[in-house]
């Protein structure tokens, strides 16, 4: 559950910052040299935020890459969730 709220959250900041930029008047003097200045630099916030978020999973998910997947099974008729074993 995590995992997917923190894979959604870059597209929510986009929204968000992108129409703060437009219609608070943030960066006001900006918009009169280039009209993309804010799409610009929603887009690289949030570009720099997906790579550091996919960094964070690749070095803290907390799975060893030597370890081995067990996928769900039934048992006795109840359902064993997957696990992973060293």
């Amino acid at each position: 559950m995590l995992g997917k709220i923190l894979l959604i959250t870059p597209i929510i900041i986009f929204f968000i910052l992108f129409f703060a930029f437009n219609y608070i008047g943030f960066l006001k003097k900006f918009n009169s040299k280039s009209k993309s200045f804010p799409l610009i630099l929603t887009s690289m916030l949030i570009m720099i935020f997906f790579i550091s978020l996919l960094t964070f999973f690749a070095i803290f998910d907390g799975y060893s890459i030597k370890s081995k997947y067990t996928p769900p099974y039934y048992e006795n008729g109840k359902l064993i969730q997957g696990k992973f074993e060293e």
